[in-house]
């Protein structure tokens, strides 16, 4: 089965976007509309997918926010505690 892509811009400048496999069709279709009215964006997240430091940068940032909110969701006092603190630090 080959993957489901959406191209948007024309010659040169056409960006080819795969689809992700877990996304569901509501919003693979609100994607490509909105690739498609923004291809500048599109370019945007063509260079970025590319870009494996960039990459790495984001993949940390998601796990580190998916660890702490699971923590604050699971009601962790002293993780709440620290981020109160974070909040109301003027740094």
């Amino acid at each position: 089965m080959s993957a489901e892509t959406v191209t948007v811009g024309v010659g040169a400048d056409a960006v080819q976007v795969a689809r992700v496999p877990d996304i569901d069709d509501a919003t693979w279709a609100e994607l490509q509309e909105f690739l498609k009215s923004n291809p500048d964006q599109a370019k945007s997240l063509q260079k970025f997918a590319k870009d494996p430091e960039a990459m790495k940068g984001f993949l940390q940032t998601q796990a580190m926010a998916k660890h702490y909110q699971a923590k604050m969701e699971s009601g962790d006092s002293a993780v709440q505690d620290r981020m109160k603190a974070m909040e109301l630090d003027p740094e």
